[in-house]
């Protein structure tokens, strides 16, 4: 599913997601590549990382399990936590906080914020819904609590929505990018967007 040059290059963290059995680097989407380069312009590792996902459910156990395995092996000495839907189940992975969140109910997301308190985070990727208007308004909820340096990275992005995304942007006077990553199989979502801290 990979173009040539992404199967015979893969960096580190793509090998050690695809090891778990992400798809996030080696398969459906090649973001590995974007956050391998994004992580090693920090000034130090991340050291509180939140994740938002489908949970249980939306994927098969052992896919919602992989991320979080992953981040864990990359970053041990993080601070992880894990978000995912009411319905579902948190996943347990040892060391990683979990907390329930439906991330289409905004009284939800801010309760979520509320039970983090003063943390402030590293690296927020949401994983979620993969809808605009839930996408945008936790990115919304979540910037604030970004650190200096941090990143909110928000995956899948579907391509009929990237002109949605760069108004909103914009209007929010964010420092943001949109990637739209090269796919021989993926026409759809292989697209990131990556949202700094305010300076």
């Amino acid at each position: 599913l990979l173009a040539p040059y992404f199967q015979e290059h893969p960096t580190l963290l793509c090998r050690i997601f695809h090891a778990h059995g992400s798809d996030r680097a080696l398969g459906w989407h090649n973001y590995g590549y974007v956050y391998a380069y994004l992580l090693d312009q920090m000034p130090q590792p991340p050291r509180r990382i939140l994740e938002l996902s489908q949970g249980m459910g939306a994927v098969p156990p052992a896919l919602a399990r992989a991320s979080l395995l992953g981040w864990r092996e990359a970053f041990p000495a993080a601070e992880l936590i894990a978000a995912r839907p009411t319905a579902s189940s948190p996943v347990p992975v040892a060391g990683v906080e979990a907390h329930r969140v439906d991330q289409t109910d905004p009284d939800s997301v801010a309760a979520l914020f509320t039970k983090l308190g003063a943390r402030s985070l590293d690296l927020v990727v949401d994983d979620g819904v993969h809808g605009f208007v839930a996408s945008s308004a936790f990115l919304s909820a979540a910037y604030p609590h970004l650190a200096r340096n941090g990143l909110h990275v928000i995956e899948d992005v579907l391509y009929r929505d990237i002109d949605s995304w760069v108004t909103f942007l914009r209007a929010g006077g964010y420092s943001a990018v949109v990637v739209r990553l090269p796919h021989p199989a993926n026409a759809w979502n292989n697209c990131l967007i990556v949202v700094e801290a305010a300076r």
